[in-house]
């Protein structure tokens, strides 16, 4: 099943969210999923919604609840690790991020017009003050839980709005075909480095006790079963947390990876989809996360070298301390020497003789 493109429409009330959204479904037939209100816990109760097959269209969805969640409950709903899992699974399907923003006259002007009804209770005016510069915090980078997907801004004062909704029909129709069908997170367009993660755990029955070590498709898992936050998501587990600090740490943007496991739950081999092929050719890096991910890359024939360094999970377990050298790894500038169950092994990348790169002592 083919998730996505998806059109994100983010801003507070009354700066033309819905009426862009019903144009952009007039002009196209995409489906509209309204993700609101605002006091409900978008993690827990909208992301399942991002399971939607095709092209579609989400009035409001993550941002929304960590700005009316900042003015309202003195809190965020949505964490910086559960934000890249949110950004990292939207982007990965051709996420389009639309910030809607006018001045706040003319949001004032346009929230008076008609009876709000329920809705009156978040526009009081300290209120809306506090939700536009949250708002504007995070797309500023400035609030702990940042942007990782670089949004189109939108005010339909000065743009207009047959302008955006052309550019969004054509964002959307670019990124069309160039989807991978199994779970990824970041950049599938055009990463510049790739990194394979080993299969999802729980695919056998010794490691069914360990799913919590998953770093891979266990968050469709968690969408699907729309079950508590405190389950698992897509890197969501040991490895996917001290992964994401590494990275978050190496100075890596989302947009500059892919990152997919090399086996999971939906897709056992993930290397016979074409536009993963297509990913894994045009990178400038190929890094298998640990040995049982080398090994799915090697028997995949991909063509090409490729890098190995230690799973998270070990170097979480046995080198914690060390983030900086991980996050190294990660960005590509260590060689450093490790030390792998009983053997010293020094990661450094080399090409085998029928094509297909590896890592040796």
């Amino acid at each position: 099943m083919q998730y996505g493109p998806y059109i994100v429409l983010e801003g507070p009330d009354g700066v033309g969210k819905t009426t862009l959204a019903n144009e952009i479904a007039s002009d196209t037939h995409w489906p509209i999923v309204h993700c609101g209100p605002p006091e409900k816990l978008a993690w827990k109760e909208w992301i399942g919604k991002t399971l939607v097959e095709g092209p579609a269209i989400f009035d409001r969805l993550h941002v929304g609840s960590i700005a009316y969640a900042g003015a309202f409950r003195s809190m965020f709903d949505v964490y910086d690790h559960e934000n890249w899992l949110v950004e990292g699974w939207l982007m990965s399907r051709g996420c389009t991020l639309i910030w809607c923003n006018v001045s706040s006259q003319v949001q004032e002007k346009n929230l008076g017009e008609g009876d709000r009804g329920e809705n009156a209770m978040y526009e009081a005016a300290d209120k809306r003050r506090q939700v536009r510069t949250l708002y504007s915090d995070y797309f500023g980078n400035v609030l702990h839980v940042r942007s990782h997907i670089k949004p189109w801004v939108y005010d339909y004062t000065v743009q207009g709005r047959d302008l955006m909704v052309n550019t969004a029909i054509m964002e959307v129709e670019t990124r069309e075909g160039l989807i991978p069908e199994p779970p990824c997170l970041g950049n599938t367009v055009n990463p510049r480095i790739v990194f394979v993660g080993d299969r999802q755990h729980g695919l056998t029955k010794t490691q069914k006790h360990m799913k919590e070590y998953s770093f891979g498709q266990a968050y469709l898992d968690r969408v699907r079963r729309k079950v508590g936050p405190e389950q698992v998501a897509t890197f969501g587990g040991v490895s996917g947390r001290y992964l994401h600090m590494c990275l978050t740490m190496s100075g890596l943007k989302m947009d500059e990876y892919c990152i997919f496991n090399s086996q999971n739950w939906t897709w056992k081999d993930p290397f016979e989809d074409p536009n993963i092929r297509r990913i894994i050719k045009n990178a400038e890096r190929v890094v298998a996360l640990g040995r049982e991910a080398e090994l799915a890359v090697a028997r995949a024939h991909i063509g090409r070298s490729y890098e190995m360094i230690p799973h998270p999970q070990f170097w979480k377990r046995f080198k914690y301390k060390y983030q900086h050298v991980y996050a190294d790894m990660l960005r590509g500038d260590s060689r450093e020497l490790v030390r792998e169950g009983s053997s010293s092994r020094l990661f450094v990348p080399v090409s085998s003789s029928r094509g297909d790169g590896g890592l040796r002592v």
